[in-house]
């Protein structure tokens, strides 16, 4: 599982990027073998405005093709990224388990037809 992070109007530091790479390799670990690769993006939306305008958009290039881009916003990129992870997890558990029961279904089916 390969994790690629970036900045977009800001430069992430090492002590943000440490904590992007721990919190995706701790959350997601399980569906290492399913996911190619990650694409982290910490943008600032305001600048020296204020206000809830840190956002990090979450990419996951999945093995079998499939692409899901998911996106949160907060005060800070750690709030950030720590909602986007729940999100990512439940989100890729979501799709495999369909995928699962669409295989199961199409099996059971075939049995019946038999």
């Amino acid at each position: 599982m390969q994790i690629q992070i970036s900045g977009r109007k800001m430069k992430p530091s090492n002590r943000l990027r440490e904590h992007i790479q721990r919190r995706l390799n701790f959350a997601l670990q399980r569906f290492a073998q399913h996911i190619r690769k990650l694409h982290v993006q910490v943008r600032d939306l305001n600048g020296p405005r204020g206000g809830v305008d840190k956002s990090c958009q979450l990419t996951i290039f999945l093995m079998s093709g499939a692409t899901r881009v998911l996106e949160e916003r907060a005060q800070n990129a750690y709030l950030a990224i720590d909602c986007l992870v729940d999100k990512a997890a439940t989100s890729i558990a979501r799709r495999l388990q369909r995928k699962h029961d669409r295989r199961r279904a199409h099996g059971l089916s075939r049995l019946a037809a038999a």
